[in-house]
């Protein structure tokens, strides 16, 4: 299972990283002549949008990020990667808010980044599979995600950085 990492900030990461989601707009937005510089042997990025750049292929679906507070604009950025012909757009978003993303795009193909971070795991550190995450926003949080539709985990926090395991394909 390949295992890839986000940050705020990249220089957090440990150096042996070959994935990693970075942040290509808003107050953490980094170049891949940063990555390349910072990780050198990080080979494969996708890129996260707070805002709706379509060709970013992940939506931060989070409070304060305008893609989560402005009406409409996750729609817009599914529907713009639609119709550029990119690879799925993924959500990234934390079981709380998995049912508002899925409205939110009211029918528009998607896959799932959920972290499982929050209050309600009490800080366990607890590597789910794509079945047991499905059934837990299905069954507690209103989200019926089938897991053929949850391209990642977040489960991990580490000091600087988080952790997810892939479910799907990287260029899913």
């Amino acid at each position: 299972m390949i295992q890839f990492y986000d940050s705020t900030d990249i220089g957090l990461i440990p150096k042996t990283a070959t994935h990693l989601a970075a942040y290509h707009d808003g107050r953490y937005a980094v170049s891949q002549a940063q990555i390349r510089n910072t990780l050198p042997s990080v080979t494969q990025v996708r890129w996260i949008t707070i805002a709706n750049d379509p060709h970013s292929g992940i939506a931060d679906f989070e409070q304060y990020n305008p893609v989560f507070n402005v009406q409409g604009m996750l729609r817009a950025w599914c529907a713009g990667r639609h119709a550029l012909g990119m690879s799925t757009p993924i959500v990234y978003t934390d079981r709380a808010n998995a049912r508002l993303a899925l409205e939110r795009l009211d029918g528009l193909r998607a896959f799932y980044w959920i972290t499982v971070i929050d209050p309600e795991n009490r800080g366990a550190q607890h590597q789910w599979t794509a079945d047991e995450l499905a059934a837990d926003l299905r069954d507690n949080w209103g989200a019926p995600i089938p897991a053929s539709w949850i391209w990642a985990c977040q489960w991990e926090n580490t000091p600087g950085y988080d952790l997810s395991d892939l479910f799907l394909g990287w260029w899913a």
